[in-house]
């Protein structure tokens, strides 16, 4: 058997790896390295998006592009220029039984 490294991505934490069929690409999110990551092996052609915060995970959108969840709220991704756009913010809340 021979093994060799598909993607010397260097991560800091590498997560939630995911396989897309029609684009023939793995997608990934490096969290502490606040990225997007797309390896497609046909092509050799690696992508990085960088991320304003830490990205826990990414899945794809039917109409293009991806979601990204962050921290605070989950933000469209256009994979070809790069560009987000929040879709969703997390909003904190008091905890209603402080100081009773």
């Amino acid at each position: 058997m021979r093994i060799e490294v598909a993607v010397d991505a260097r991560d800091g934490v590498g997560e939630g790896p995911f396989w897309d069929e029609q684009e023939q690409a793995l997608w990934w999110v490096d969290i502490s390295g606040k990225a997007v990551q797309r390896w497609m092996p046909g092509t050799r052609e690696r992508r990085r998006w960088a991320m304003p915060d830490f990205p826990s995970a990414v899945v794809l959108r039917a109409t293009g592009g991806a979601l990204v969840a962050m921290r605070d709220g989950l933000y469209f991704l256009d994979s070809t220029s790069g560009g987000l756009q929040l879709f969703w913010a997390i909003i904190s809340f008091a905890n209603p039984l402080a100081g009773m």
